[in-house]
């Protein structure tokens, strides 16, 4: 169910990419003071001297856009703890959350309603998997009392085919959660199982816009402008639809993309993620593989999504890591690198045999793996960068606080 973006196992030698910075250190103590507010502040006129100095030989800033968080407070770094659910309180919330979404009488449908355990496998029956039923037999009471081990709980009335009307649910125990209320994947593919569907398996997105554009496109019931969609995704995400233990951050819409659903009418389909304290979590939201990172860690990525074909209603959603537990530092950054400073490491990081167009910059939280179930989390300026002589975008980043960087590319 979740699209995987497949790393390049072998250590890549990067085209192009010079090997003495990957650890840049900012060399301006007055740049290394500032606080949070007083750097994003200044960054729209550090951005404006970059484009017009143009100071470093190996970065293009023409073309480059500029996209400052709302952030207000202190810059914390993270800790973030991924763990399972209790399994009784998962499987209310499942109910709860399935009543809310389609009906009461859904979540009162004993007949469509699954686990998943590796305990009782599911079986193939031609159409889709075939999940055991949490109403049969005695699971119900292995479940509540963890005599029996469950990934994932799901709301699917496609199991033995498709119907004219189909919907599906999935909520796993670790958070992660699936909708699809089935109009639109019946209206192009009518044999076709809902669980493994995502919108881009049929729709291409025709053109991408920022989350507070005033552009209107006809939606089912009507005109409805992105901004408009973008709000109002959020809005449902922070809902009582999904109650506190699925809030541990906030969601926000990172871009919004037209797919044209029929002739007459398009459909809005919102990149998500994550954000703490008005920061962002870095994600990426296309497929293929990339390259390993260049200090040689491991890093997780935001990537969930949604689509709306009406003004008033989510169609569709997969979310990821609902359920972490994010913890932060007890004292918050001493200092705040400044944009100025960033792109110094940026550039001093890159080969200085060619240029990168610098398409993008923008501040986020890089979530660092430290164990297979734990992750540290910190605030980096972020540079996108073309890269003409390999034709690959290359990802920069420098720590916010350090000034340390390393890059991957895909």
């Amino acid at each position: 169910m979740k699209r995987e973006i497949c790393l390049i196992g072998l250590c890549m030698l990067l085209t192009g990419c010079g090997a003495q910075a990957n650890s840049n250190q900012a060399d301006s103590d007055a740049d290394q003071t500032a606080n949070l507010r007083t750097v994003l502040e200044n960054a729209s006129v550090d951005f404006a001297k970059i484009k017009s100095e143009s100071p470093y030989e190996n970065l293009h800033f023409d073309n480059a856009v500029l996209k400052i968080p709302t952030a207000a407070g202190d810059l914390y770094a993270l800790h973030i703890t991924r763990s399972k659910m209790p399994q009784d309180k998962a499987l209310d919330l499942f109910l709860d959350t399935l009543s809310q979404t389609f009906s009461p009488e859904a979540a009162a449908d004993k007949d469509n309603l699954f686990f998943g355990s590796q305990a009782v496998p599911p079986t193939p029956n031609g159409f889709t998997l075939a999940y055991p039923q949490i109403y049969r037999s005695n699971y119900e009471d292995k479940i509540r009392s963890n005599a029996l081990d469950c990934d994932l709980f799901l709301y699917q009335t496609d199991t033995d085919g498709a119907h004219d009307s189909d919907c599906y649910f999935m909520l796993g125990t670790e958070g992660g959660m699936k909708m699809n209320r089935g109009t639109c994947t019946r209206s192009v593919e009518k044999k076709r199982a809902l669980a493994g569907w995502m919108p881009r398996d049929n729709f291409e997105v025709s053109a991408w816009y920022t989350p507070d554009s005033a552009d209107s496109f006809p939606l089912a019931d009507g005109s409805c402008r992105v901004c408009d969609a973008a709000q109002y995704c959020q809005q449902y995400l922070s809902s009582d639809v999904f109650p506190a233990q699925m809030r541990g951050t906030k969601w926000q819409t990172k871009s919004v993309g037209i797919m044209q659903t029929d002739p007459a009418h398009s459909a809005f389909y919102l990149t998500l993620t994550r954000e703490y304290g008005g920061i962002p979590f870095d994600s990426l939201h296309t497929e293929g593989t990339f390259s390993d990172f260049s200090n040689g860690n491991d890093y997780l990525f935001d990537g969930s999504e949604a689509m709306m074909t009406a003004s008033n209603e989510i169609e569709y959603y997969f979310l990821m890591n609902g359920a972490d537990s994010v913890i932060p530092a007890e004292q918050p950054a001493k200092k705040v690198l400044s944009l100025q400073s960033a792109a110094k490491a940026v550039s001093e990081t890159m080969t200085t045999a060619f240029a990168f167009d610098v398409h993008e910059i923008s501040l986020v939280y890089c979530n660092r793996v430290i164990s297979d179930t734990e992750s540290e989390v910190r605030a980096h300026w972020c540079f996108v960068c073309y890269n003409p002589n390999d034709e690959r975008t290359y990802r920069v980043y420098a720590d916010a606080e350090t000034g340390e960087s390393f890059y991957y590319a895909y």
